[in-house]
């Protein structure tokens, strides 16, 4: 199975820059980190709802998720260096091509969650927010 890696931006959160494809990076502020205590996970595939408009949410390998803006407008295969050049329901990925592109979020194993004869693959490491797994569609 292919596996994905997030493009890390401006700011890293626990990882050096050596470390950077091992972890998801917000490009921009962090609004609102939710651990289950006392909070709801955001939806990487819908984040306004929790996360407000032009914003990403973005599941952790820690089983986190974390919400940041702003949101670009980059889409399915538009060229991204960092994640606020996509699109809130888009990651920055880094695919092992000569460049990165933003893709649509799934969830890992849900059949349908991906369109266009794309496939959901799963991210090293595993991304979650709480117990449901994160992939991107390729």
């Amino acid at each position: 199975m292919t596996r994905a890696s997030i493009i890390a931006a401006a700011l890293c959160i626990g990882a050096s820059t050596a470390e950077a494809d091992d972890f998801i990076f917000a490009s921009s502020f962090e609004v609102l980190i939710c651990n289950g205590a006392g909070c709801s996970y955001c939806s990487p595939v819908d984040p306004t709802p929790l996360c407000g408009s032009d914003s990403h949410c973005s599941p952790q390998a820690d089983t986190t998720s974390v919400c940041s803006y702003p949101a670009g407008t980059g889409m399915t295969g538009a060229l991204c260096s960092a994640l606020a050049d996509c699109a809130g329901p888009y990651a920055c990925i880094d695919t092992g091509a000569a460049t990165q592109t933003c893709r649509h979020w799934c969830q890992v194993g849900l059949s349908g969650s991906c369109s266009g004869g794309q496939t959901c693959v799963a991210l090293s490491p595993p991304q979650f927010t709480g117990t449901t797994q994160w992939g991107v569609c390729l």
